[in-house]
């Protein structure tokens, strides 16, 4: 009743009164309803929609402003009304939501001197922080419990706990900015924003943060442990050890119920991977499908991702209507059109190949279902993908090489004898390093159709010592590369060779 009593006479009625709050109910100006339903309704996404749709005029002036800062701060308020049980994904989120809750509600008491409600207020939040690993949120509480009861309301018992788990937590916490530092050094490498090699001291900082994951069984700190090493192993290429530490990362994510469920999911995927470079196909896929059974936020990042290595693995088995199978169900989804250009462009890539294998039958499309891929105009696609045509890096040659093999099918001769001069220049000004060989070698292969006449007997006597370079080199596995070669160059070669062929027999 004390807690009661003092939480009421924090909290008056008028002040009840006097909360601004967004709901069903809530009475707001007739403006502001309009700005918050643009923007939930999705109509309104930036200032100059706001104005040209609230004041129908084309500049911000203050009284947009004022709006804007009014609508701002009943969001702010009404966040801290957020029903948590329900807000949450996993035990984890809800705990972590309630407890800052009662953290910034303690911090207001103790400010009103309120100290002993705002002690039991923290002890609340400490319980629960430690199930679920808050490190940062249990320094904070045990900082405040410690100095409660080593001095305000002494208690040698509880004074020494208090302590004790501060300490401990602060260790603990020493581990998890180490590990996080190490993961952001091999996260920028692994998307190349840092080219320099790994220093013998992240070598041995990695080795002693392995050696820690024994000791410490924390979620961020096991996250971002396993993280950092799969990342280290993916760049020195030991692909064998990917599968073993993406495997253990699994079963210590397993053995922690009601956390978020991304350490598993995410492991999985990199399990998926790791078996996937080292052309264990169907145990990659077996991994992938596991991932996609735990069902991922429909339209969210996962839900798209584990599609794109299911489809990356069924083409590279040839299992060609299976892959359409996961590029339909992404391409269909109403979020499709809202993601980044940057997340978009490559699944508009994948339709173009998907298409150009429709064309030569090896995909049936079900003529009757609604649900299918739009018709195919070469040229709406080429304006589709701006973001990676510019890129200069290799990420364009897939949407080069389509449009090569899209004007061969249409017979459009010359215009395809000056895109292959063209890619010619390209591949002799851009893929000249070891991690385009590939795509240099295959793009001088198809250089050489012309020679032949267009003709399948002619070209392989032209195309053999590129053919042999492409097979000696293996296929460079990443993001980067699955990019490039939507359809492994050995594979989309035998289908260079089979166009041939149709044109040969007047197919197409």
């Amino acid at each position: 009743m004390e807690d009661l009593i003092a939480l009421v006479s924090v909290v008056s009625k008028q002040k009840v009164r006097q909360i601004e709050i967004i709901s069903e109910e809530v009475k707001l100006s007739k403006k502001t309803k309009e700005f918050y339903e643009g923007i939930r309704t999705g109509l309104i996404k930036s200032d100059l929609d706001a104005v040209q749709i609230l004041y129908n005029q084309f500049y911000v002036d203050s009284k947009y402003r004022k709006l804007k800062g009014r609508l701002r701060n009943r969001l702010l308020n009404t966040v801290f009304f957020i029903d948590v049980q329900k807000f949450g994904k996993s035990d984890e989120e809800t705990a972590t939501v309630r407890s800052y809750h009662l953290l910034a509600i303690m911090k207001i008491l103790k400010s009103r001197t309120k100290r002993k409600t705002a002690m039991n207020l923290a002890d609340e939040a400490l319980k629960v922080s430690l199930k679920f690993d808050i490190v940062d949120l249990i320094i904070l509480l045990t900082k405040e419990l410690k100095a409660h009861y080593g001095v305000f309301e002494y208690n040698k018992k509880k004074y020494a706990y208090y302590a004790d788990l501060h300490k401990k937590f602060l260790y603990i916490f020493s581990y998890e900015i180490r590990a996080s530092n190490m993961y952001i050094t091999l996260a920028q490498k692994i998307l190349k924003f840092n080219k320099s090699e790994i220093t013998q001291n992240s070598i041995d900082e990695l080795r002693e943060l392995e050696i820690t994951l024994t000791k410490i069984s924390s979620f961020k700190y096991n996250f971002d442990t396993y993280n950092s090493l799969y990342f280290y192993y993916y760049l020195i290429k030991d692909y064998q050890k990917l599968v073993e530490i993406s495997g253990k990362a699994v079963s210590f994510f397993q053995s922690k119920p009601g956390f978020l469920k991304i350490g598993i999911f995410d492991f999985l995927q990199k399990q998926g991977v790791a078996k996937y470079i080292l052309g264990d196909l169907i145990e990659a896929i077996k991994v992938y499908e596991e991932a996609l059974n735990m069902n991922p936020r429909e339209g969210g990042t996962a839900w798209f991702n584990i599609r794109n290595h299911l489809f990356n693995a069924h083409l590279k088995c040839k299992e060609y209507d299976i892959a359409y199978k996961y590029l339909l169900e992404s391409l269909s989804i109403s979020k499709f059109k809202n993601l980044y250009e940057s997340f978009k462009e490559p699944w508009l890539i994948k339709e173009a190949y998907m298409q150009l294998l429709i064309k030569m039958g090896k995909i049936e499309e079900d003529k009757d279902s609604k649900n299918k891929l739009r018709p195919f105009r070469i040229n709406r696609f080429l304006n589709e993908v701006p973001l990676y045509s510019r890129d200069k890096s290799g990420r364009n040659i897939a949407i080069l090489i389509i449009h090569v093999l899209f004007l061969f099918i249409q017979k459009k001769d010359d215009e395809l004898q000056r895109r292959l001069d063209a890619l010619g220049q390209y591949s002799f000004r851009y893929l000249r390093n070891d991690e385009t060989l590939r795509s240099n070698a295959f793009i001088k292969m198809l250089q050489k159709l012309p020679d032949a006449n267009y003709h399948p007997k002619g070209i392989e006597r032209r195309v053999d010592k590129f053919y042999k370079r492409l097979v000696e080199t293996p296929m460079n596995i990443s993001e980067d590369s699955a990019e490039t070669e939507v359809i492994p160059y050995e594979h989309l070669w035998e289908i260079v060779l089979e166009l041939l062929q149709m044109r040969v027999n007047k197919e197409i």
